[in-house]
C-alpha cells in the first residue's frame, strides 16, 4: 500500500510496504541450508567409501602378510631340519643338497624360485593373490663354517604389491570429463 504525504519543506515521501522481505530471507536461508546439507551428505558418503576401501585394503594386506610370515617360518623350519641332519651349514657338507631338496618342496612352481651359488641360496617366493594383494619375499641363506646359527636365512627384501584402483569399475563415482 503506497501512500503519499507531504514531508517537511514540501518534499513528498513515498511509503512502501515491506511485508514480503522477511519471507524472502527465510526462503533464501532455507535454500542455502538445504544446499549445504546435501554437500555435507555427499562429502561424508565419499569419506565413508574411502574409509571402507582403506579398511578392505588393510585387512587384505595383513592376511597376506600373515601368510608370508607363515611361509617364512616353514622355510626356516625346513632349513633348520636340513642343517640338523647335515650337522653343519658349510658349502662342502651335505647341507646344500638337503636344503635344496627341502626348498624345492616348499617353493611351489610358478610362485617363486630357488637359486644356489657358491656362497648360498637366494629364495624368491610370492605369497598372496596376484589379483589383489601380493608379497614377494627374497630370502638369503649363506653357507658358513662353524656352529649352526639360530637364524639360517635373512630377509633380503619384503615387497608388497597391490592391484591398482580401477576407476572404471564404478562409473558413477568419478567424473569422466564429458558433458
Amino acid at each position: 500500500m503506497t501512500a503519499r504525504r507531504a514531508g517537511p519543506a514540501g518534499f513528498r515521501l513515498r511509503l512502501r510496504s515491506r511485508r514480503g522481505s522477511a519471507s524472502a530471507v527465510v526462503v533464501m536461508v532455507t535454500v542455502l541450508l538445504a544446499v549445504f546439507g546435501v554437500l555435507a551428505l555427499v562429502s561424508s558418503y565419499s569419506g565413508y567409501k574411502l574409509a571402507q576401501r582403506h579398511a578392505d585394503w588393510t585387512t587384505a594386506y595383513y592376511k597376506v602378510d600373515s601368510q608370508a610370515e607363515g611361509a617364512l617360518a616353514l622355510i626356516e623350519g625346513d632349513l633348520a631340519a636340513a642343517a640338523a641332519e647335515a650337522g653343519d651349514v658349510s658349502a662342502t657338507g651335505r647341507f646344500p643338497a638337503l636344503a635344496a631338496l627341502a626348498l624345492a618342496d616348499r617353493v611351489p612352481e610358478g610362485q617363486g624360485s630357488v637359486v644356489g651359488d657358491a656362497k648360498g641360496f637366494t629364495i624368491q617366493i610370492n605369497v598372496g593373490d596376484a589379483a589383489g594383494q601380493l608379497i614377494r619375499m627374497e630370502l638369503r641363506v649363506d653357507f658358513q663354517d662353524g656352529p649352526i646359527p639360530t637364524r639360517l636365512c635373512r630377509i633380503a627384501s619384503w615387497r608388497q604389491w597391490q592391484k591398482p584402483y580401477a576407476y572404471d569399475e564404478n562409473p558413477g563415482d568419478v567424473w569422466g570429463g564429458q558433458g
